[in-house]
């Protein structure tokens, strides 16, 4: 099970593996792992593997060093080779664990992106290194699509202290890629975030499961 692909994949995505960066801190949420916490009938984490799965080959979760929430998830699990380096450390673990020649990154808490994102990325990356989201001018730097061929660079980045993901897009020349909607990139940080969110995927619920009102003239099960 825990090793299990996803085949749902569009063939644009066929050859990436996607990476859900789940090992953040949550202070500001004042919980404990925030991907897992539930919005709606889902958890956050959850939004964003069936977000990612029909774009990838593949879902792994990257959670740090702490592995006891997530190993029931049913997804391959990796951990950080090095405490305290942040996100670029999930980054280094898994373009050193996950099978591939292109792995997209995606935060954990953030699952209104949007499903041409792999796509789009992979256009833009060319024979680049790495690709990245950005929005209005704002990076979004954990939206990523790395090759490879960059395991062994961004090992040495951390090695010589480097931490700021910012800094290692401009070692690299990093291609921005422009998308057009911020809201698509907001992460879920604080409990009003996760309320906001909750009203917002209640909303759409009930407005799925509302009968369509023109249907509904025509059906005969709501016929007088």
């Amino acid at each position: 099970m825990a090793g299990r692909n996803l085949q749902s994949a569009s063939s644009t995505g066929a050859a990436v593996a996607g990476v859900i960066l789940c090992g953040g801190g949550s202070r500001r949420m004042q919980s404990g792992e925030k991907p897992l916490l539930v919005a709606g009938e889902k958890s956050l984490l959850q939004l964003v593997i069936d977000q990612v799965a029909p774009q990838v080959r593949q879902v792994v979760l990257s959670c740090g060093t702490n592995t006891s929430h997530y190993g029931a998830i049913g997804l391959p699990v990796i951990t950080d080779q090095r405490n305290d380096a942040g996100p670029l450390a999930g980054v280094e673990a898994a373009l050193a664990d996950v099978e591939g020649d292109l792995l997209f990154f995606c935060p954990g808490d953030a699952p209104r992106f949007p499903a041409n994102m792999v796509s789009e990325l992979l256009t833009a990356i060319g024979d680049g290194e790495v690709a990245f989201a950005r929005v209005g001018g704002a990076d979004h730097q954990l939206f990523l699509l790395v090759r490879r061929t960059q395991s062994a660079a961004i090992s040495a980045w951390l090695d010589n202290g480097g931490r700021s993901v910012s800094g290692w897009l401009a070692h690299v020349n990093a291609v921005p890629v422009d998308f057009a909607n911020p809201l698509d990139f907001s992460n879920i940080n604080t409990p009003a975030d996760l309320e906001s969110f909750r009203r917002e995927v209640l909303d759409a619920l009930r407005a799925a499961r509302l009968p369509n009102r023109d249907d509904s003239r025509h059906s005969p099960a709501l016929c007088r």
